[in-house]
């Protein structure tokens, strides 16, 4: 149920709508389903929040019996509860017919998917200063001297990218007004 609810949170429209249903069928299927001990291992992999998505619509759209208990021990603020049904929510995505969100918005989902300070600076510090393996493989660098350089010079890319991408949005919303 923790792997199918993380693909749900996690997967594209189509995908997601499939994962629901099986993240239905298998809280049906499992009577004997104990639910302190998915509780233990949801807070132990601290995925609290995309668990609770995935569950919080399965519920609402196929009437899934998630306890009301298991959802309020997963609950994630308001906040984050109004932006993601807002953005994410598989009767809005259904609706307007995307198979896909954009990129943008699929990573600030992920983004607030994320769950707690901790996970925000693993995520944070994955981003900015990455394995060497990572960098090899992304950059095409071999040697060590390469590595060391392209080591510096990534999180000095990643930052630029994103005030790229952030900038054509202002231009959008200066054109809008």
């Amino acid at each position: 149920l923790l792997h199918v609810c993380l693909h749900a949170a996690f997967g594209n429209t189509f995908a997601y709508l499939l994962n629901l249903v099986d993240v239905d069928r298998l809280v049906r299927a499992g009577s004997g389903l104990d639910w302190n001990r998915f509780l233990q291992r949801v807070h132990g992999f601290q995925v609290r929040v995309p668990v609770y998505f995935s569950l919080r619509f399965a519920a609402d759209l196929l009437d899934t019996p998630i306890p009301d208990s298991i959802l309020r021990e997963l609950q994630p603020g308001p906040v984050r509860c109004r932006l993601v049904n807002s953005v994410a929510h598989p009767r809005r995505t259904a609706l307007v017919g995307r198979s896909r969100l954009p990129a943008s918005t699929q990573y600030l989902m992920h983004l607030v998917l994320i769950d707690g300070p901790r996970g925000w600076l693993r995520l944070l510090r994955f981003i900015a200063w990455p394995g060497d393996e990572w960098l090899v493989e992304r950059y095409r660098v071999k040697k060590p001297a390469q590595v060391r350089r392209t080591r510096l010079q990534h999180p000095f890319r990643v930052l630029t990218a994103a005030l790229r991408a952030l900038r054509p949005r202002r231009a959008q919303r200066a054109q809008e007004r």
